[in-house]
């Protein structure tokens, strides 16, 4: 009984000893192993969990649209996709992947046409075990998470390369990465480069350098705002969204309806072209807005190029101040009118079309002997100008008087467009003690010392046609989400009145007699319109 007892016990004491060293070596090996990852394996495993982290990145909105007055799109972002492979998913096993990489390879051979279905197989089977050296110099083997298969191919594509065998188990099961890039279009290509303009980096921080227009302009509503969403990177730097990670939705940017007509675009420009190469003029700016809003329907800017080609690359409309010659003799002719100094049909003596001031001599086109004030307006006498504003202003000592009038009428003031880098405007005074001298008001009469923008001309010139009131242009009527208007742009006025209402009878007479066959533009008034406006002269030294 004793002896069974004793073989009882030696039995358990062996299965116990068998149980106990099976434990110990097998945590000796999970010592080792650990020992093996925290130091030997150190930099490996660090670089892997790198790779494989789950952190919150920005989800990217949709740009918004641009559209003209009419519902035609302007820009827009385009959408290409870049297909890609990892090709050593988690759930694409080896028996799977040697079952289907041949079908694989002859699937993306017949698509593309640009590798045999051999050279697809080797390609991607090499890329699934690639041996790389960590920052120790020891060899590792890691997959190529991100093999390029194409670029910048259509939605269709994508579609299509998602359902080739391997692939259409998606991106965990078959390692298929689609990545979505936008490229910004302008859909008329060249017309409007200018003013519908471009934005180089969309970060509001960044976005300023090189960009302008009004995709600068209204970058923030194009723009939209960034969500929050959190992403596992798979490796390689590329990140795979978790379920139910949103953290904060993103917001799609909204979209612009400007003014712009672009039938009347299209064909201003094409006008434009033609006569700057007719000429051969450095470049030309032509501006069309809509009289009772004061809203842009047309802007081309263009500059000839050596090849005698004709390209926008500056908005002269807006970013050009220069002396505005005989355009100028509007405003002078209104203070005067307005401060009862002259009528329209007082007797100005211009004698032989010259006279001097002070050592500069102002001179005419011709001779035009004495005239009434309506023909020195139509025929663009610069004496005559320059006689009503020495006569009734310096002679008196009244000169402050009519600069306060031109600053009345908003001269020396921003017009205030909804476009980024307006030049400022100039309108000589004598607290510009190194430009102002004697004879500065009368050659300010016919537009020397000032520097205005096309733009800011038209601004007083349109507030003639629209009765007076003088509004800001602009460029952008509203703004829509998704079809529907969220926000509508209401006209802005600058000033309700630049002058009486006679005077305002007055300078419409004097703008139709300089298209009349008395004025200087007399060609334009054979036209089969009403027209109404003043022509501008430049001095121009000819070599010949």
């Amino acid at each position: 009984m004793a002896e069974d007892n004793f073989k009882y016990k030696e039995e358990i004491f062996k299965k116990t000893s068998i149980l106990y060293f099976f434990i110990l070596g097998f945590f000796i090996l999970i010592i080792l192993r650990l020992f093996q990852v925290m130091f030997v394996q150190k930099t490996k495993w660090e670089e892997v969990a790198k790779n494989y982290s789950i952190d919150y990145k920005s989800g990217k909105p949709e740009r918004g649209d641009i559209y003209d007055d009419n519902g035609n799109l302007l820009a827009t972002t385009i959408h290409y996709y870049d297909i890609h492979m990892d090709t050593k998913p988690q759930g694409l096993t080896q028996k799977d992947f040697n079952k289907n990489i041949d079908s694989l390879a002859i699937y993306l051979s017949k698509y593309f046409k640009d590798k045999t279905p051999s050279e697809y197989k080797k390609y991607i089977t090499d890329a699934r075990k690639i041996t790389k050296k960590n920052s120790k110099g020891i060899d590792y083997e890691w997959p190529d998470r991100y093999l390029k298969i194409a670029i910048g191919q259509t939605y269709k594509t994508s579609e299509i390369v998602s359902k080739f065998p391997i692939f259409r188990k998606g991106r965990n099961g078959g390692g298929l990465i689609i990545e979505q890039r936008n490229i910004r279009e302008k859909l008329l290509g060249d017309l409007m480069r200018r003013t519908i303009g471009i934005v180089t980096d969309e970060t509001p921080e960044k976005a300023s350098y090189g960009s302008f227009g009004l995709e600068y302009k209204y970058n923030r509503e194009l723009s939209g705002v960034p969500g929050k969403v959190l992403k596992r990177n798979i490796g390689n730097g590329i990140w795979m969204d978790v379920p139910g990670g949103v953290i904060v939705p993103t917001q799609d940017g909204v979209d612009l309806i400007t003014s712009i007509d672009i039938d009347l675009q299209d064909f201003v420009q094409d006008a434009l072209g033609k006569q700057i190469l007719k000429f051969g003029a450095d470049h030309g700016t032509v501006i069309v807005m809509e009289v009772k809003t004061g809203r842009i329907k047309a802007m081309a800017n263009l500059t000839l190029k050596k090849d005698s080609t004709v390209l926008e690359d500056v908005n002269f409309a807006v970013a050009e101040a220069l002396e505005p010659g005989s355009t100028f003799k509007l405003p002078i002719i209104i203070a005067a009118l307005e401060d009862n100094f002259i009528k329209i049909t007082d007797s100005i003596e211009t004698g032989n079309g010259y006279t001097e001031y002070f050592g500069k001599s102002v001179e005419d086109e011709g001779s035009y002997g004495n005239i009434p004030v309506w023909k020195v307006f139509a025929k663009s006498s610069n004496v005559g100008m320059s006689k009503i504003v020495y006569n009734n202003y310096f002679s008196k000592g009244k000169t402050d008087q009519l600069l306060r009038r031109l600053g009345n009428m908003g001269l020396h003031d921003f017009s205030g467009i909804d476009l980024d880098g307006e030049a400022m405007p100039f309108v000589n005074d004598p607290s510009y003690t190194q430009k102002w001298w004697k004879g500065s008001p009368m050659m300010m009469s016919h537009g020397y010392e000032i520097k205005l923008t096309p733009l800011q001309i038209l601004t007083l010139y349109n507030a003639i046609a629209n009765n007076g009131k003088m509004l800001q242009p602009s460029l952008v009527k509203a703004i829509s989400n998704h079809g529907r208007i969220i926000k509508v742009f209401a006209e802005n006025e600058i000033k309700s009145s630049i002058c009486s209402k006679k005077t305002l009878k007055d300078v419409r007479f004097l703008l139709e007699k300089a298209v009349s066959e008395d004025g200087t533009a007399k060609e334009l008034g054979r036209a089969k319109y009403r027209i109404a406006g003043k022509t501008g002269i430049a001095k121009v030294y000819d070599s010949k």
